[in-house]
């Protein structure tokens, strides 16, 4: 007989050199309501299956795909057995009113997309909680979270939108999000912080990765959803 279905499956994509995640899954481990976690990575990966499922020392899903972070996470989605879906990055770092939120079984979600608030941990600049207020601002007044910021939808839901896009060089949460919005469906705050690691911020420098991502925001917002969401009112 097969085993119940998860209420949650919680996808961690992972790059070709991504560690991080050796240090969220034991966190993961404070989540009291039924969930399967699924490791989205690459065949390009030379790490082993063998060699993930030793480090984190608890049953997980391993799915392997081509290269490329859409292509992981919709991958992965094909592998779950969830109703509700939770794609969560590597370098993220939950809270503890995130943590008590997920374990209430998140009662009364309806279909849509929810995400946290964003909160950047201590490990970049100081100026990095500018991002994030301005994040939540742009989150909670226009409807247009990234990813980072955890996104949970209804399995039905992102089979339905047709997951995300494979064929942007960056950007595929943003433009997810669009077809959601297009949809008719809700795009909501759920509270709560998750907290994402701002080493980039750190390594590359703040001025440089704020203005290289608003560069990269606006661009695709004029090339890619504006065009769309006018023909789409048409």
């Amino acid at each position: 007989m097969s085993s119940p279905r998860p209420r949650l499956s919680i996808i961690v994509p992972i790059g070709s050199s991504e560690v991080s995640w050796s240090a969220l899954f034991p966190q993961l481990e404070q989540l009291a309501v039924s969930h399967e976690i699924i490791l989205a990575a690459s065949l390009e990966d030379a790490r082993a299956d063998d060699e993930f499922r030793k480090a984190i020392a608890r049953p997980i899903v391993i799915c392997r795909t081509l290269q490329g972070r859409g292509a992981q996470m919709n991958a992965a989605a094909k592998l779950s057995r969830g109703e509700l879906l939770w794609f969560l990055h590597a370098d993220s770092e939950l809270s503890k009113p995130l943590i008590e939120q997920i374990n209430s079984g998140l009662i009364g979600i309806e279909q849509g997309l929810y995400y946290f608030n964003l909160k950047y941990q201590k490990d970049g600049p100081s100026l990095c909680a500018l991002n994030a207020w301005a994040a939540n601002l742009r989150s909670n007044v226009f409807g247009l979270p990234f990813g980072d910021q955890g996104f949970l939808i209804e399995r039905e839901l992102f089979i339905q939108l047709g997951g995300y896009s494979t064929s942007c060089k960056y950007g595929e949460d943003h433009l997810f999000v669009w077809k959601v919005h297009r949809s008719g469906k809700p795009v909501r705050s759920l509270g709560s912080a998750l907290h994402s690691s701002a080493r980039k911020y750190r390594d590359s420098g703040w001025a440089s990765v704020t203005l290289n991502h608003s560069v990269l925001f606006i661009t695709q917002l004029v090339r890619e959803c504006l065009p769309k969401g006018l023909e789409h009112e048409h």
